[in-house]
């Protein structure tokens, strides 16, 4: 069975109608929130609507951190480093009145600086492949640098039959909201993949630690 975690970067508000869409076919997804910004790049943010945040949680979605303003870890000193991660996940767990156990590092960067102090906080931490982190995740050596491809990337590395024999679990992080593109990419994976099941991350990441994965 190949596992697969739907991830949406930023907690752009359109990224309320996509989840009520996935919630209608029963579609688990992950959406990562910047928490101490109104808007990030002249989208507006979910954060202001708490009322929306609850609902996306009641859908059975997850929820996470994307840090308090969206700054490159890895280029703060180590007091704004924990600022973000620390306050991002305080703000959500006050808005949600549950526990938020990942977080998504902006722009995928992060270090070992940055990887210990996540532990403290948080079960799992998601990058891309910009700081060494396997974008297929075929080999998952840390719970704190699981990889993540783009939709479109998704789609050209799947043409690759030795991959889609190898890969376990897929992690797939758009900040999209265009519902066509989401749609086509469902289908097609189901098209190629008989054996099938979309879960939230944090699902993954915790069968991941049941298989003593650190």
């Amino acid at each position: 069975m190949l596992k697969v975690a739907l991830t949406f970067d930023d907690g752009d508000k359109r990224h309320y109608q996509v989840a009520k869409v996935l919630y209608r076919i029963d579609i688990p997804a992950t959406f990562y929130c910047i928490t101490n910004l109104k808007e990030f790049e002249g989208r507006p943010l979910l954060v202001d609507d708490h009322e929306k945040l609850r609902a996306i949680k009641d859908m059975h979605h997850e929820i996470a951190s994307h840090t308090c303003t969206h700054v490159n870890l890895t280029c703060v000193n180590r007091s704004r480093m924990l600022y973000e991660i620390i306050e991002s996940k305080r703000v959500l767990e006050n808005i949600l009145k549950d526990d938020i156990e990942g977080i998504a590092y902006p722009y995928g960067a992060f270090n070992m600086e940055v990887v210990n102090a996540v532990r403290e906080h948080y079960i799992y931490a998601r990058g891309t492949s910009i700081c060494g982190a396997d974008p297929w995740n075929l080999t998952v050596n840390s719970m704190y640098s699981i990889g993540a491809l783009t939709p479109k990337h998704t789609l050209k590395l799947l043409r690759s039959k030795r991959l889609r024999k190898e890969v376990k679990f897929l992690v797939i992080y758009t900040h999209s909201v265009n519902l066509f593109k989401l749609m086509t990419l469902l289908s097609y994976l189901k098209m190629l993949f008989s054996d099938l099941k979309f879960l939230t991350l944090r699902e993954i990441a915790k069968d991941l630690r049941g298989h003593n994965t650190k």
